[in-house]
């Protein structure tokens, strides 16, 4: 079992989410996620309604890149903050959580 990286996001409302991410090892080496897959959502605190499924685009499978996002008319439709989390499904089929954290809606002024 992996116990999963603490990870606050800030999701602009109204606006274009977009986050790069990279997994290294413990050394800082990259990690290799060819044959992995990755899902991540936005729940409410005690997790009854899900607020959001990310879009997940690799960038380089082979040193571990890849991107979350959501677009604008989703996080238009989000008004209220969360937790997050990052499913790694493994090569072999199992599935770890590697990442949770807050998911903190800022509201945009400017429309």
């Amino acid at each position: 079992m992996i116990y999963p990286a603490y990870y606050k996001i800030v999701i602009p409302n109204q606006a274009t989410f977009s986050q790069d991410f990279q997994f290294k090892d413990s050394l800082g080496s990259p990690i290799d996620l060819t044959n992995y897959n990755i899902r991540a959502a936005m729940w409410t605190e005690d997790k009854r309604v899900k607020l959001a499924d990310f879009v997940l685009l690799w960038t380089d499978r082979l040193v571990g890149k890849f991107n979350l996002s959501l677009s604008e008319q989703k996080t238009a439709a989000m008004t209220r903050n969360g937790m997050w989390d990052l499913l790694v499904v493994n090569p072999d089929g199992t599935e770890d959580y590697w990442m949770r954290g807050p998911a903190i809606m800022a509201k945009g002024f400017t429309k």
